[in-house]
């Protein structure tokens, strides 16, 4: 019998698996030019200090939001939660950043309930805060903008009205073991996509 003919189809159906595999390992979003992401260190909701560069070893779910936010904010934490209980055990092996785009009204009070609320808890879960001038910093390395509604001069809303206190870009930032970003998901990412990023980047 002619031995070639037996292993075509092996060969196939191993390429096949291959290819399947290969998908699994495809990071959600956009992916990035893994290069390090830009350092951050502020004060967490704890008032402990945080730099970026302390979680080497472990991936990284980093994203921007305020506690005040009435729509996508609570949205974006509510799918970060579901994300990590997705994960199970391997949760414990992630962390989570989540630096203010409010510093005018996120407290370490608010960010503490903000995180409760959406079962982002346990160590290695940070609500980073800080002055205007620190978190400035953060969103113009990371491409995020952030607008408050209501003018600091006045106290008055612009026209028309806005909803929700600040506006801001909608960005997550999977980030692996090397302190790389990876990929930049936006505010659509679903939290399985989330739970799938950080799978692969824990391989």
């Amino acid at each position: 019998m002619d031995r070639s003919r037996l292993l075509g189809p092996i060969v196939l159906a191993a390429a096949l698996l291959a290819a399947c595999g290969g998908g699994e390992d495809k990071l959600p979003g956009t992916e990035l030019a893994a290069e390090p992401a830009p350092p951050i260190a502020l004060r967490d909701q704890a008032g402990a200090r945080v730099a970026l560069d302390q979680f080497r070893g472990r991936p990284v779910l980093l994203t921007f939001l305020y506690t005040d936010c009435p729509d996508v904010c609570p949205v974006i934490a509510q799918r970060v939660g579901q994300a990590l209980e997705k994960l199970g055990k391997d949760a414990s092996k992630v962390a989570v950043v989540v630096v203010s785009v409010d510093p005018e009204g996120d407290t370490p009070e608010k960010a503490r309930t903000f995180l409760d609320l959406h079962t982002i808890t346990g160590a290695d879960r940070h609500f980073l805060l800080g002055d205007r001038a620190e978190l400035e910093r953060v969103w113009l390395a990371y491409g995020v903008a952030a607008q408050s509604a209501v003018t600091p001069r006045t106290g008055q809303q612009p026209t028309p009205p806005v909803v929700g206190r600040v506006g801001h870009t909608e960005a997550t930032y999977l980030i692996d073991r090397q302190g790389r970003s990876r990929a930049l998901l936006r505010g659509e990412a679903t939290a399985d996509e989330m739970a799938r990023g950080l799978r692969t980047l824990l391989r």
